[in-house]
């Protein structure tokens, strides 16, 4: 019964990390970041540390091309890594910020049926 854990290496994915492997259960983590727009190496250094820590296999994903390819002559939109925002767009008006939230979902689910991971969990905080 293995889980994918997101971990952006802030407080919420970290304490959902030692949760889930305080239970015993076999787990796996994924950081998904990008260094466009600025930001992103800060909380995966944390994420680095906590899963050499515990002994979890961790993936690691930058998404600095995947940034790139959404930008243009009027709007830069960026995808983030900070722990509030793992991945953040900065979207027009006609966009919603959503739509980071859901290409991490999707890289995380298909990466979690790749490791044959049951569930995907997430640390986040409102």
């Amino acid at each position: 019964m293995k889980k994918l854990v997101l971990l952006s290496g802030g407080l919420d994915s970290v304490t959902a990390l030692h949760k889930i492997h305080q239970d015993g259960v076999e787990v796996i983590a994924l950081s998904v970041y990008s260094t466009v727009g600025g930001k992103g190496t800060r909380e995966i250094k944390f994420a680095k540390k906590a899963t050499k820590r515990l002994g979890i296999p961790h993936i690691i994903l930058n998404l600095n091309e995947l940034g790139k390819c959404f930008r243009d002559k009027h709007t830069v939109y960026a995808v983030g890594g900070s722990a509030g925002d793992l991945i953040q767009c900065l979207v027009g008006k006609q966009r919603s910020a959503h739509f980071g939230v859901h290409v991490m979902l999707t890289i995380a689910f298909l990466t979690a049926m790749e490791h044959g991971c049951c569930s995907v969990v997430w640390g986040i905080h409102k």
